[in-house]
């Protein structure tokens, strides 16, 4: 619901020098203070009366097309806001469709159409895109050892770039997903877009790639003061307790 719009202005400044001016035209105090309680009514009743001052009113018209411009930027710069969070909106939810793995899906998993094996159906995961070079832009084939994820060699082309070494990996992971659900794998449309770089494929690489450099990491280390003392005292403790078992 919109703002509603103030309908006379929240502001109103007059220059003390002017002021000075007005009050000097003034016999009294008393006639200048009744003019500045009269000119309060006159704003705050919107300047509607016939008797209203044209210092009043000036001052007055000034102020409403201040607050009037100022609403109209406000109001331009909510509108967009709200465009950008709207666009926003929708394209966090077509990413996160991508990156879950589906759940709950009950169609049977039906192949399209059977691709044709070709001999270098291999070859996009050791890098030798030989004999992929020879078919048809639009045709596709299977790879990983189930033979569940199909590619065109365009397709190929592009993840390779994307994940380098890493690729047979992708399609290792994808692949054994769809051997194991293969009641769920019929939402897929295209393989390609589930392994593109917003998709849960790429996630789960990432994943698999840090957890592989920790351990690396930690099997270099070399191990601290403590931790050598503690593998001391357990071997000392195994040590005892055999002899004891051979008294």
């Amino acid at each position: 619901m919109a703002r509603p719009r103030n309908i006379v202005p929240t502001f109103i400044c007059i220059d003390c020098s002017r002021m000075d001016v007005i009050q000097a035209s003034f016999r009294s105090d008393a006639e200048f203070g009744e003019w500045c309680r009269k000119a309060i009514r006159d704003i705050r009743s919107g300047c509607k009366s016939e008797d209203v001052d044209p210092i009043v009113m000036e001052v007055y018209q000034k102020s409403m097309k201040k607050m009037e411009n100022r609403q109209n930027t406000n109001h331009n710069h909510y509108k967009s806001s709200k465009k950008l969070k709207s666009a926003g909106a929708s394209h966090r939810k077509a990413e996160d469709e991508l990156r879950k793995e589906p759940e709950g899906a009950t169609m049977e998993y039906t192949q399209p159409h059977a691709p044709t094996q070709h001999s270098g159906s291999a070859n996009l995961e050791s890098g030798t895109p030989a004999d992929l070079t020879l078919l048809p832009p639009d045709e596709k084939s299977c790879y990983g050892e189930f033979q569940h994820v199909m590619l065109t060699n365009g397709e190929g082309q592009k993840l390779r770039e994307l994940y380098g070494d890493n690729l047979k990996l992708a399609i290792d992971i994808l692949d054994s997903w769809i051997h194991n659900n293969a009641r769920k794998a019929s939402k897929y449309k295209s393989h390609y877009a589930v392994m593109r770089k917003s998709g849960w494929v790429w996630d789960e690489v990432q994943k698999r790639i840090i957890r592989d450099n920790q351990v690396t990491k930690s099997a270099m280390q070399p191990k601290s003061f403590q931790q050598q003392e503690r593998e001391r005292s357990a071997r000392g403790a195994e040590y005892l307790l055999s002899m004891q078992g051979a008294v």
